[in-house]
């Protein structure tokens, strides 16, 4: 078998256009890319490079991107590759209303705990940082959040969080023994709900 010379990128074209363009986070996925002039071709880093882009899209909200060109073109003259990747980021999505499902505490109570607000640029990792605020409330065992883009209204996302309560009684009980203190034991219990306004016992 006698593979012959690897194919190498000859020239690049890769280019980003719309409200998004300046974006830092576009701009260093764009820098960061596993395409280089001059390298060995790999068909995987093309698709990474590809997948990147889209990442980065859906984290910052701009559900509008799409490639308006993805072209690897192959020269078997020249031995060379042209990697055309062209992108059209579209608008920046926004958070809209944030509603909590749930019948455990008062919602003035919960509201509190939510640091997103209506009209904030849309981020996933805003969305991460409530799931682990509520999570951390002790009160709920599963918290699901749901961006409804089919119900986007003037580029704005409305927040579905549908929450989980954890049972109200929880109860503990322990042994041990210490070469100074002897035997001891420990029995607990708690009651992470004793009312609506969020008091526990």
């Amino acid at each position: 078998i006698d593979p012959g010379p690897r194919m190498r990128i000859g020239a690049l074209d890769i280019s980003l256009t719309g409200p998004g363009e300046t974006d830092p986070a576009f701009q260093k996925a764009l820098k960061n890319l596993p395409l280089k002039n001059g390298a060995p071709l790999d068909h995987r880093d093309y698709d990474k490079s590809k997948a990147s882009l889209e990442s980065v899209a859906a984290e910052r909200g701009y559900f509008d991107f799409r490639f308006t060109r993805h072209e690897l073109r192959i020269d078997r003259n020249t031995i060379q590759a042209l990697v055309l990747l062209q992108g059209v980021t579209g608008p920046r999505y926004r958070f809209g209303a944030v509603r909590l499902h749930q019948d455990v505490l008062e919602p003035d109570l919960l509201e509190r705990l939510v640091a997103l607000k209506q009209g904030e640029l849309y981020s996933t990792t805003s969305l991460l940082d409530l799931q682990s605020t509520l999570v951390d409330s002790d009160y709920f065992s599963n918290v699901d959040i749901q961006p409804r883009r089919d119900q986007i209204v003037e580029e704005e996302i409305p927040i579905d969080v549908t929450l989980t309560p954890k049972p109200k009684h929880r109860y503990s009980a322990g042994a041990g023994y210490g070469t100074d203190t002897g035997p001891r034991a420990r029995l607990g219990y708690e009651n992470r709900l004793v009312n609506r306004k969020g008091h526990r016992f």
